[in-house]
């Protein structure tokens, strides 16, 4: 199961991936991150460009076979989620709002109980201590405690996560 945070501009692009092995303990094992660069898109302004990026990751890693489904907020996505869909990827649309908050509340628990495993992503790693859990009438959030800290990577694995129980995302792959 994979989840995507997408930006253009100011943040990371941010692709995760995971599974729920048999005992149910989730494991990470896919994360990718993109950095906006300087380049002739937007006259220059520092930008992602998601097809060459984030679409070129995904296409390749249903070549291989290793997507069961993407979760994703179609904001910046939409026409990228759609020729996932034609090319046959299983899309799950989540966007920025309650659904999140239920996404983020379910990973908040499962890391409150010791049930997820990643293999050492340094940005991961860097993600998850830049992330804050903000209560909400709805459950907790994922926000910064700080704007200028990224959390991207780990908004990408709340909603990988989430799909994977959604769905059941019981795929082994290896690490790419």
């Amino acid at each position: 199961m994979l989840g995507v945070d997408a930006s253009t501009t100011r943040d990371l692009t941010a692709l995760v991936g995971c599974t729920l092995p048999e005992n149910d303990i989730v494991q990470v094992v896919h994360c990718r991150v993109w950095r906006p660069t300087e380049n002739e898109l937007r006259g220059g302004k520092p930008t992602v460009d998601l097809n060459e990026t984030l679409g070129a990751e995904m296409m390749r890693l249903h070549a291989e076979g290793c997507v069961a489904a993407i979760v994703a907020d179609p904001y910046q996505l939409h026409a990228l989620l759609l020729e996932w869909a034609m090319a046959g990827i299983k899309v799950i649309e989540l966007p920025q709002n309650a659904g999140r908050v239920e996404s983020d509340q379910a990973l908040y628990e499962t890391v409150a109980a010791r049930r997820i495993l990643h293999y050492g992503h340094p940005v991961l790693a860097e993600h998850v201590e830049n992330a804050v859990a903000a209560e909400t009438p709805r459950g907790f959030r994922l926000a910064k405690e700080k704007t200028s800290r990224k959390i991207d990577l780990v908004v990408a694995l709340s909603m990988a996560h989430w799909g994977a129980r959604q769905i059941g995302a019981r795929h082994s792959w290896l690490l790419s």
